[in-house]
C-alpha cells in the first residue's frame, strides 16, 4: 500500500473537527484501550479516532456513529478479515467514516459486499486501503455504495482478486449514490456476468488517474454503466477477454 496522507481538501469536504474528540488504541496484546475493534467502536464517542495495532482481526463490524479507523504503519499490516464467512464492515446511516491504512480481506456476503457495505447517507473516505479476496454471492464483491446522499471517496486504494456472481466484482455504486476514486488500482477482479471491476447503476462516478487491469467477466470486464453519470479523467483500462472464472459458490438468488 502507498503511504502519503490523504489530501486535506478531501478530508475537509467530508469531516469537521470535533473539539472533544479522543484518540484510542486497539491492541489485542493489551497495550491499548481495547482488545478488539468491536469493543473500540462500542466504547468510542462520535468523532473519535481508533488506532488499530498491526495484526489480523476477524470481527463482523457495524458502524452507527462517525469514527476514524487507522491501521498501524510502524508495526506491519492491519488486516480485517471475514474468514470467508461474513461481511467485514457495514456502515448504514448518515455517519462520517474515515478508513486509513487497512486491509479488508476474505469478506463474504450472500447478496452484496463482502468487505464494506455503505448506504443510508453515509459519508465514507478510504485512503491507502487494500480490498482483496472478498466475495459476494450476488453483486458488489468487495464494496457496495448505495442510496441517494451516500458518498464514498477512495484515494490510493487497491482492489484485487475480488469476485461477485452478478457484477461489480470490485465495487458497485447504485441508486443515486456518488463514488469518487483518485489514484486507485482495480485489478484481477472477476464476475460471471458484466462489470468485472466497477458497476454503475443510476449514480455519479468520478475517476482520476485510476488503473483497471485484467478484470474479467462475460462482457464489460473493466466497468459497466446503466443510466449512470460516469466521469473519468486519465483512467486507464486494460481488460481480458470474456472468461469463465471458475470461482462460483452455490448460493440462493434473492427475489
Amino acid at each position: 500500500m502507498k503511504r502519503p496522507m490523504l489530501p486535506a481538501c478531501v478530508l475537509a469536504a467530508v469531516f469537521s473537527c470535533t473539539a472533544h474528540a479522543s484518540v484510542r488504541v486497539v491492541d489485542p496484546a493489551g497495550n491499548g484501550d481495547f482488545l478488539t475493534i468491536g469493543a473500540g467502536i462500542a466504547g468510542s464517542s462520535p468523532g473519535d479516532t481508533l488506532r488499530i495495532a498491526a495484526g489480523t482481526y476477524a470481527e463482523p463490524l457495524t458502524l452507527s456513529k462517525s469514527l476514524t479507523l487507522i491501521g498501524d504503519l510502524a508495526g506491519g499490516a492491519t488486516r480485517l478479515t471475514g474468514n470467508d464467512s461474513f461481511r467485514v464492515l457495514t456502515i448504514s446511516g448518515p455517519f462520517a467514516v474515515r478508513l486509513e491504512h487497512l486491509t479488508f480481506q476474505h469478506g463474504f456476503d450472500q447478496y452484496a459486499a463482502g468487505a464494506v457495505f455503505c448506504n443510508g447517507g453515509a459519508q465514507l473516505v478510504a485512503h491507502d486501503c487494500d480490498f482483496a479476496d472478498n466475495y459476494s454471492g450476488w453483486d458488489s464483491g468487495a464494496v457496495r455504495v448505495g442510496g441517494a446522499s451516500t458518498i464514498a471517496t477512495f484515494t490510493e486504494c487497491e482492489f484485487r482478486d475480488n469476485f461477485a456472481e452478478r457484477g461489480g466484482a470490485a465495487i458497485q455504486v447504485q441508486f443515486g449514490a456518488s463514488l469518487v476514486m483518485y489514484d486507485c488500482t482495480i485489478r484481477d477482479n472477476a464476475t460471471d456476468t458484466i462489470g468485472g471491476g466497477l458497476t454503475i447503476w443510476q449514480s455519479f462516478v468520478e475517476l482520476r488517474r485510476c488503473l483497471f487491469l485484467r478484470n474479467s467477466g462475460s462482457g464489460a470486464g473493466a466497468s459497466t454503466s446503466s443510466r449512470g453519470r460516469p466521469r473519468s479523467r486519465r483512467a486507464r483500462s486494460t481488460t481480458t477477454p470474456p472468461t469463465t472464472t471458475g470461482r462460483s459458490r452455490s448460493t440462493a438468488i434473492p427475489t
